[in-house]
């Protein structure tokens, strides 16, 4: 169920993945699988921010990241940093620096597009702060998600969501071809 819960979520059918998912979830509770089960809140996780529904998505990405860690699974970094740029969009910027900062300080250069992730997160924060050049201000931070992106074809809908939100920021800000080279990011 979960794949197909997946497939309909990519295709911005959000009605038919909440089925899928709601049977995922009933089956993976049933079994007794955690695993599947996690799996299955972050994907209601992703569901719930393409909704716009920020706490849904928090509640999700929370239960999937206590599974996932009780799993012992590497999955429960996605999830965390999932959970930080839901965080970030709720306005709470603390916490989300300090997630995707600890991700890139244990975890980076083991997931290029979790650390993208991570780097243009810091980037929308830098930009909330009216830095934007330097390595740890916009400029730099675009740049190593760049790098981290090099040579990828398979770009996360919550990365999407980003980099469109990133965008938006730069535009709003009047950084126009600040804009459109984190648009270029998308491919």
């Amino acid at each position: 169920y979960g794949n197909l819960a997946e497939i309909a979520l990519s295709r911005d059918r959000w009605a038919e993945a909440h089925r899928w998912f709601d049977l995922a979830r009933d089956a993976a509770e049933i079994a007794g699988d955690r695993k599947a089960l996690a799996f299955t809140h972050g994907g209601l996780g992703d569901l719930a921010v393409d909704e716009g529904n920020l706490d849904a998505a928090l509640a999700h990405y929370r239960r999937a990241e206590t599974l996932f860690a009780a799993a012992g699974s590497r999955y429960v970094h996605g999830v965390r940093l999932n959970a930080a740029l839901a965080s970030l969009l709720r306005g709470r910027a603390a916490a989300a620096q300090r997630i995707f900062r600890e991700h890139l300080a244990r975890e980076g250069g083991r997931d290029r597009l979790l650390d993208a992730q991570a780097h243009l997160g810091l980037a929308l924060l830098a930009a909330g702060e009216g830095a934007w050049a330097g390595d740890e201000g916009w400029d730099g931070e675009v740049e190593a998600a760049a790098r981290a992106l090099a040579g990828r074809h398979e770009i996360r809908g919550i990365l999407l969501l980003l980099i469109d939100r990133a965008a938006e920021v730069a535009e709003a800000a009047g950084e126009r071809e600040r804009a459109r080279s984190v648009r270029a990011l998308a491919g």
